[in-house]
């Protein structure tokens, strides 16, 4: 028996199917069950095979990615990190349905969940807790993989998170917080859209842990912007309005360029100001000195990985290591000196 007759033998002996099954998977003939075709494949990366290993995939697989609207800058860079991966992606028969959510009233959530997974084959979405959306979430996951990105939903059936560490994120945010202000007492305004979203009620939670360490420094109630940016800015203006003594700003949600617009008019001392997610943005807001720390969350390699889950629970790419992605800091200081000339010049 020739070497390729004895290889495609063990990798139908390991897989429990025939030859010639493993001839339509290696041939991407067609005719295979898409849990077959994922079991002949492990099979072939278990016995290291390059041929399979390298072999085009049979049929398209479409995911469904599911997020906020695009005019937030946080959800049009991931939106882009989504197009440039299907781009990357087209040899492996891999298609990216993008659609955003029309409003985030749960009911609505819910009904855009079903229906983005309706001409799926599996699901990655940024979505907060609800009964009815973790309902549908839980509905999905059970027919098909499903990825939480940014925010996580535990006990949904989901196959995986990929985001920050947002309790660690938080307590970053307080250190830092705490540490800037020093000594003179004084009050902080905590900015979040919805505790709904588990990423926003971790970094709040994080952030009041770590700050109750420093003496003198009254965190004020958390005001809530509903994940609109408009909002955001009434918040920090009836802040600013009410208390004379704000020494700092922390906005786990939306609408950084409208708290720095807003502080840029206060004829006071400027509050420290804290925000997530290195957008073009909020780059350009730290080269201008309008913003003092930006927590990122890299985007970019959270939707990779979250495409790797999916690939890989159809077996057309190895299981990624799940962990959650360290909080990095960025300071005027630190950033990238292509972005500090734009922003300065």
């Amino acid at each position: 028996m020739s070497k390729s007759k004895t290889r495609i033998a063990d990798v139908a002996a390991a897989a429990g199917v025939s030859m010639a099954t493993v001839d339509r998977v290696l041939n991407a003939r067609g005719g295979v069950s898409e849990s077959v075709h994922v079991r002949v494949l492990e099979a072939a990366r278990r016995l290291k095979i390059d041929r399979v290993l390298h072999a085009t995939p049979g049929r398209w697989l479409r995911v469904a990615v599911l997020m906020q609207a695009p005019t937030i800058h946080f959800y049009a860079e991931l939106a882009e990190s989504f197009e440039a991966l299907e781009l990357s992606l087209e040899a492996q028969h891999v298609r990216c349905g993008m659609s955003f959510y029309p409003s985030l009233e749960p009911a609505v959530v819910a009904a855009a969940l079903r229906e983005a997974s309706t001409h799926a084959d599996a699901l990655i979405t940024v979505a907060y807790q609800h009964p009815l959306v973790n309902e549908a979430i839980a509905d999905i996951a059970a027919r098909m993989p499903v990825v939480t990105l940014a925010s996580d939903i535990p006990d949904s059936g989901r196959l995986a998170y990929v985001g920050s560490d947002n309790l660690a994120a938080g307590r970053v945010a307080g250190e830092l917080m705490g540490r800037f202000i020093g000594r003179e007492p004084g009050t902080v305004l905590v900015i979040t859209g919805s505790r709904g979203f588990l990423g926003h009620a971790e970094r709040e939670d994080g952030f009041r842990q770590t700050i109750a360490g420093f003496a003198g420094i009254e965190v004020l109630p958390t005001a809530m912007s509903h994940e609109d940016p408009l909002s955001t800015v009434t918040v920090v203006e009836a802040a600013l309005n009410a208390r004379a003594d704000l020494r700092g700003i922390y906005n786990i949600s939306v609408g950084d360029e409208g708290v720095a617009a807003t502080l840029s008019r206060h004829t006071g001392v400027r509050p420290f100001f804290i925000g997530h997610d290195l957008t073009r943005s909020n780059t350009d807001l730290l080269a201008r000195r309008a913003m003092d720390v930006v927590l990122e969350q890299n985007p970019g390699a959270q939707a990779a990985e979250a495409m790797q889950h999916v690939l890989a629970s159809f077996g057309r790419a190895a299981r990624p290591v799940t962990r959650p992605y360290p909080v990095s800091v960025v300071l005027h200081a630190n950033l990238p000196q292509i972005s500090r000339s734009c922003g300065e010049g």
